[in-house]
């Protein structure tokens, strides 16, 4: 996953009329980045803390991710992005963490 394939991706998401489905991906995204950089600074204790919330939200992302995929075709919308996604579990964590970057200078 790198910064340009993760715009294309957020491009093709963000014109969803599926608002709540891309809230909800949007929403457990960004709680996975965080997550994801809350294990890296934690000590070896609290990481193994930490890593049965950051499971759980990664499999909440990867539903979500299918969820409004699947809607999305439902309703004629463009959503290969779910396929240039693909299922690793690292690469989808990684989307997130892009995404997470993606918002986050769109805000300034």
């Amino acid at each position: 996953m790198d910064y340009e394939t993760s715009l294309r991706i957020w491009a093709q998401i963000r014109s969803t009329r599926c608002g709540d489905l891309k809230e909800m991906l949007v929403d457990t995204a960004i709680r996975y980045a965080q997550l994801r950089l809350e294990w890296l600074r934690a000590s070896a204790d609290r990481q193994s803390v930490i890593g049965a919330d950051r499971s759980a939200c990664h499999n909440s992302l990867i539903s979500a991710c299918d969820a409004l995929a699947r809607n999305m075709e439902s309703a004629d919308e463009e959503s290969s992005w779910r396929m240039i996604l693909g299922n690793d579990r690292k690469r989808i964590g990684d989307f997130a963490c892009f995404l997470h970057c993606i918002l986050g200078l769109s805000a300034r």
